[in-house]
């Protein structure tokens, strides 16, 4: 698992994130299993979306890939999406 900061270290937020997303389009996040699925185990599109908005802290992003990683492919990109421009945390499994 890695994590990179778009901004330097001393310049970095820990709070003010909207959430988690994948940009690759491939997975989405299923609100009913709270977990993230591929496409073709989507059910019907009322449940998902592409963002996680229940984790608000790097802290709890960490924790939550760690987690993540024992289902997801390796090489996965999740992006922890900041309120403020330039400042997002990447994290991949």
């Amino acid at each position: 698992m890695k994590i990179k900061y778009n901004r330097i270290r001393g310049h970095r937020l820990n709070k003010y994130f909207i959430g988690v997303e994948n940009y690759s389009g491939k997975y989405w996040w299923s609100i009913e299993k709270q977990k993230w699925v591929e496409d073709n185990e989507l059910e019907y599109h009322g449940c998902i979306s592409n963002i996680n908005s229940n984790i608000k802290s790097v802290k709890a992003f960490k924790r939550h890939l760690r987690k993540w990683s024992k289902y997801m492919p390796e090489g996965t990109e999740f992006v922890f999406v900041s309120r403020y421009v330039g400042y997002d945390v990447i994290g991949v499994i």
